[in-house]
């Protein structure tokens, strides 16, 4: 088991209590990223931009989570998705476009749906997608990292790096050779997905709440204690 699954799996403890293990459908909240190495990707005449539902405030770029899930009974595999926002990395009148971002809790790495437009003077210009619907674009480093820094995300710790399909699109298509620069650092993420309540845990929780409500709720004076 990865460091990601064994830090994914402690965030999740109270969230399935004692219901049965079973694959868990993932409800949202957001993964960032700290893109610390856009000054380094400048150096090379590439800016970097929010695409889809992504944002970004300064260095600091959020992909909200829109589903996956988790399989408790297997040792936490599954994948926490970000459809709909992504980035682009423009040079000149050239941009890829990475989006749709899934990270796979096996392999900790990032995968993404990979466009490239080699002229976006007018419009979007021609898109052509590279490789399939989703292609490993980067790994997530999670050594020496502990639980609370991965689900941090005001103070993101995960090393991103990119690899080598990643570096061959931008070599390729942005006329840029990041060849002998491998290993890339992209930035810092930090991600805290939020699971979907499982029936018997919400049976559980309202069971609960309807008793406290019960103890607190002011009990009626007997007739002989009215006299």
């Amino acid at each position: 088991m990865t460091k990601l699954l064994v830090a994914i799996a402690a965030m999740f403890t109270l969230t399935i209590g004692a219901a049965q293990a079973a694959p868990v459908p993932l409800a949202g909240n957001v993964t960032v990223v700290d893109f610390e190495a856009r000054s380094t990707l400048a150096s090379v005449g590439i800016t970097l931009s929010p695409r889809g539902d992504a944002s970004r405030d300064g260095d600091i770029f959020t992909f909200p989570i829109t589903g996956g899930e988790l399989d408790f009974g297997a040792g936490l595999a599954g994948d926490i998705e970000h459809d709909d926002s992504g980035i682009a990395l423009t040079s000149g009148i050239s941009r890829v476009i990475a989006r749709n971002f899934v990270i796979d809790t096996v392999t900790s790495e990032l995968l993404a749906q990979v466009r490239f437009d080699n002229d976006i003077t007018d419009g979007l210009g021609p898109i052509t997608q590279f490789g399939g619907d989703s292609v490993a674009i980067a790994t997530l480093d999670l050594s020496g990292l502990t639980a609370a820094q991965i689900i941090d995300i005001d103070n993101p710790a995960i090393p991103l790096v990119a690899n080598a399909a990643l570096l061959g699109v931008i070599s390729s298509q942005l006329g840029v050779d990041l060849s002998g620069a491998a290993p890339v650092m992209l930035g810092f993420a930090a991600t805290d997905p939020r699971a979907v309540p499982l029936p018997g845990a919400l049976a559980f929780f309202a069971a609960g709440a309807g008793a406290l409500a019960a103890a607190r709720r002011p009990r009626k004076r007997s007739a002989s204690a009215k006299a």
